[in-house]
Order: structure tokens, then sequence, then C-alpha cells
């Protein structure tokens, strides 16, 4: 997943083709954290990485990291309390 942060654009959804791996995603979204030859990174769990204008999240594919409980982890370590509402 890729968030971006704009203070002026509404919120859109894009869908892109399914790829084979995390890493041929990476590959294929705007980022700087990872280059290269991305096949001898192995993510494991939930991954956050800040951009200067998003946040990408790369999660595992264990059913535990997709639950809504996890989620709801994931913007609480993004978000500070105070712009939650």
């Amino acid at each position: 997943m890729l968030f971006e942060f704009d203070a002026y654009d509404g919120n859109e959804d894009v869908y892109k083709m399914d790829v084979s791996s995390v890493n041929k995603a990476l590959s294929k979204i705007r980022q700087h954290a990872f280059g290269g030859n991305l096949d001898g990174f192995d993510f494991k769990g939930t991954n956050i990485i800040m951009e200067s204008n998003g946040v990408v999240i790369i999660k595992d594919g264990s059913p535990s990291e997709w639950t809504e409980e996890s989620a709801k982890a994931d913007v609480n370590r993004i978000v500070p309390r105070k712009f939650r509402g």
C-alpha cells in the first residue's frame, strides 16, 4: 500500500495489476527506500516506510497482519492521536 499526502488533492484509490511478489511491486511504485535488485529483500510482519510525501506499508501474507485490529494498530503508529478525532 502506498499512501501519499497532499494538502489539496482529493482521496483516490488506484489499483495496480497483480504482481508476483512484494519486491516486484516495490519496483513499480514511487518510493526511495529501496533500489537496485530488490530480490534479496524478505519482508516479515508489518513494515512501515515513511517517504517525504507519503507512507509505504508492506505486510506479509500472515492472516494476523490483515485483521481490522492490525490495520488500526498501523494507523495508531503513523497518525498522532490528536489528528484521529
